[in-house]
């Protein structure tokens, strides 16, 4: 919400205090607040959730500091994972305070999709995406996975070693 954004910006000037916390401040400060983003949240054009308190969509397992927000994505399953917390306060601490090894996913909400959009309540307003705050100037936010958009070349290991000057 925007709220919690202008919280971490905020916060942000604390950095050199707080360091990796100020993370943690802003989401407690946002489940205590528990304000409902009002978000209609679509996977592969189909209705799936309208708002949630924490939103993830990745297409790795982990966020941030290590955190298993996506248990069960991969990267090169041509999807992205959406995982929704949400719920009572005590309910939303919970399942934050699993997140780090990832058994939070039992008891939030996951979707797989290769299509997401979030249909917002405001033509402008701000979107925290990775940490960074944005300024969105509409109220649809779209995001789709590009299957195998670049190709990568991994030397065989007998190569590799050889390009490092390892000796058998």
């Amino acid at each position: 919400t925007e709220d919690h954004c202008l919280s971490a910006i905020n916060i942000d000037g604390w950095r050199w205090i707080f360091k990796q916390a100020r993370y943690d401040i802003c989401a407690f400060w946002g489940i205590l607040k528990h304000k409902v983003t009002p978000a209609v949240i679509y996977c592969d054009g189909v209705t799936w959730k309208k708002g949630g308190l924490a939103l993830f969509i990745t297409n790795t397992q982990h966020i941030g500091n290590h955190m298993r927000a996506c248990p069960n994505a991969s990267l090169d399953s041509g999807t992205c994972q959406v995982a929704c917390v949400d719920g009572t306060r005590a309910e939303v601490l919970r399942q934050l305070s699993l997140i780090k090894n990832g058994a939070h996913h039992s008891l939030s909400e996951l979707k797989e999709a290769k299509k997401v959009t979030l249909r917002l309540p405001n033509h402008t307003g701000l979107f925290n995406l990775d940490g960074e705050i944005f300024v969105h100037h509409h109220d649809t936010i779209e995001m789709t996975v590009l299957e195998q958009p670049f190709s990568m070349y991994v030397p065989t290991k007998q190569r590799f070693e050889a390009l490092l000057g390892k000796k058998k």
